[in-house]
């Protein structure tokens, strides 16, 4: 039987289709190895709108189809203006629900948790990181 020292899971999003008995069944299986539950996002998932208190947002594909960003002849250089020159108000939609269930399975099974970082608002996280 083979053995592993780190097991990393990229689950987040998907946390209530089997995450909890996943991490039981690999616990079981593998009992000294460290699990990791590894919250990942991509732009896809950010929402844009009008302004904060806007109650309308859209995806940021939706923005992209609207401007003409999503034309695969667009650089990333053309992307990133566009992005710069948007004034609209750019965010991540909060998973509370996901965290508070990942955050119980952690504790339950000894489960580690990472996340990839965000910045301090949605647009400097894209212009950053796209």
């Amino acid at each position: 039987e083979k053995m592993y020292d780190v097991i990393i899971l990229d689950y987040w999003i998907e946390f209530d289709q089997g995450l909890d008995m996943l991490v039981k069944r690999l616990r079981h299986r593998f009992p000294y190895s460290t699990l990791i539950i590894l919250k990942t996002w991509n732009p896809s998932m950010f929402r844009r709108k009008g302004s904060t208190l806007s109650p309308i947002s859209h995806s940021f594909d939706y923005w992209k189809q609207t401007t003409g960003m999503d034309d695969p002849d667009k650089s990333i250089e053309e992307l990133l203006a566009a992005l710069s020159a948007d004034t609209g108000h750019w965010f991540l939609p909060h998973q509370q629900h996901a965290n508070k269930a990942v955050e119980e399975i952690s504790t339950k099974y000894g489960v580690l948790t990472f996340s990839l970082p965000l910045l301090p608002t949605g647009i400097e996280t894209l212009m950053t990181y796209l």
